[in-house]
């Protein structure tokens, strides 16, 4: 329970700390032979983050996890040898997942009055 308070607290920054994870670990990992379960596994907790991040009100969840959803099944299935369609609509969801989430922290930062901790990791992490 402390654990989703605390994601709750701070959701910019678990988001703004995964997507920063993501940033250093993909150059890192391409060294790597098998690199895809591990960069796939970063991809998830990045999308788990984007989606928690804006969990408060359940209009900001349902259209996330929407686009999320067959992003992340294309991730962790093999769309390359099964289809192309299934491939093509797996990464056009994954896009339009992360231009949502950065709309959505978009409109969070123009909508404070106040600089707060949490408006600055909001701000960058949209950047």
């Amino acid at each position: 329970m402390k654990i989703i308070h605390l994601l709750k607290q701070n959701r910019f920054l678990f988001l703004l700390v995964t997507l920063l994870f993501l940033l250093v670990a993909t150059p890192i990992l391409d060294n790597f032979a098998d690199h895809t379960t591990i960069l796939n596994l970063f991809i998830s907790f990045t999308l788990f983050s984007g989606v928690i991040t804006f969990a408060a009100r359940k209009r900001n969840v349902y259209l996330p996890l929407l686009f999320a959803a067959p992003y992340f099944l294309g991730m962790w299935t093999d769309t390359d040898s099964i289809n192309s369609t299934l491939h093509y609509i797996s990464i056009s969801s994954g896009i339009l997942f992360y231009f949502y989430i950065v709309g959505l922290i978009l409109y969070y930062v123009v909508k404070q009055k106040m600089v707060e901790i949490e408006l600055i990791y909001a701000a960058l992490a949209g950047f």
